[in-house]
């Protein structure tokens, strides 16, 4: 019987032990488990990470908190639009005796281009400003007198000359024409009124101003070769997917209508569109209020 006792005593104490053990386990592991969960909440709270989808160039940002997947997806994937590459090659200061040379061959390389032109009331100008027209380029307007001290000496005769150059090419062409580019850009330092001024009125009357990113420098430097003039272009139009060239359509400039054709070629090898400029190109332009600096670009003729 005392034999029976002890044995039930014995077995009484491996209980009690098992028991111990199992519940110090079970103590640890639900520790473990909660410091486990509390080090992953906390980094999943702040993790972000990237997954690529298979065939395209999308990037997905996704951030985790309390095990909820938050944020915002963010798309690195270009539309066939931003991928392209345009060119839009343009000439102030015409029509002069080279307009139907480089219409010619605009033709012949069947591109398109702009002419922002200022007012001349011969025969063969009104002529070449239907040419223009007739055939597909885009017509922009420069200044009627190309005066820099009577189109900036006041904002009355700014816009004087701006009305009249509209008003005249309208009775030409049949065009009301709402493309401009100012006369020696918008970063010009001549002008004597504010040129926030004049931008608020282009604005008024839905004009649109295109300044340039690229530059031949024909109109300063007379007599340049032409394949001076197509580098002086190619070394700042090959950084931009969107460049607008400056050129002029001048009597002395003949070295641009000698190497337009080079110039058309390379552009075309490099993979640009050419391209008119239209209401819907995105413009260029050095300054676009007062609190903005002019950027890319340099003034002009």
């Amino acid at each position: 019987m005392k034999e029976w006792k002890k044995g039930v005593k014995l077995l009484t104490a491996f209980v009690w032990v098992g028991v111990f053990l199992v519940g110090t386990m079970y103590l640890a592991q639900e520790w473990n488990g909660q410091d486990l969960l509390r080090k992953t909440k906390a980094e999943e709270k702040s993790l972000t990470f990237s997954q690529t989808k298979a065939g395209t160039n999308e990037k997905i940002k996704l951030e985790k908190e309390d095990g909820k997947e938050v944020g915002t997806q963010i798309s690195e994937q270009k539309t066939e639009e931003e991928e392209a590459k345009h060119a839009y090659l343009t000439f102030d200061d015409g029509p002069s005796d080279h307009t139907d040379e480089i219409l010619d061959i605009l033709k012949e390389k069947q591109v398109k281009a702009t002419f922002f032109v200022i007012g001349k009331t011969d025969e063969k100008s009104k002529a070449r400003y239907q040419r223009i027209v007739a055939e597909g380029h885009s017509l922009g307007m420069h200044s009627y007198t190309h005066d820099y001290s009577y189109i900036y000496g006041s904002l009355a005769n700014y816009k004087e000359d701006l009305q009249k150059l509209q008003d005249y090419l309208y009775e030409v062409t049949g065009q009301r024409v709402k493309l401009y580019r100012f006369p020696g850009g918008s970063s010009n330092s001549v002008s004597k009124i504010p040129i926030q001024s004049c931008i608020d009125y282009l604005d008024q009357k839905g004009i649109i101003y295109f300044d340039w990113n690229a530059s031949s420098e024909d109109a300063v430097s007379i007599g340049t070769t032409c394949d001076k003039l197509n580098q002086n272009i190619l070394k700042d139009a090959l950084l931009y997917h969107n460049t607008v060239i400056l050129m002029h359509d001048l009597h002395e400039c003949t070295g641009t209508v000698q190497g337009l054709p080079a110039l058309i070629d390379r552009l075309k090898k490099e993979g640009y569109q050419l391209d008119p400029i239209t209401e819907k190109t995105v413009p260029v332009q050095h300054v676009k209020d007062q609190s903005k600096k002019p950027v890319n670009g340099k003034q002009s003729d």
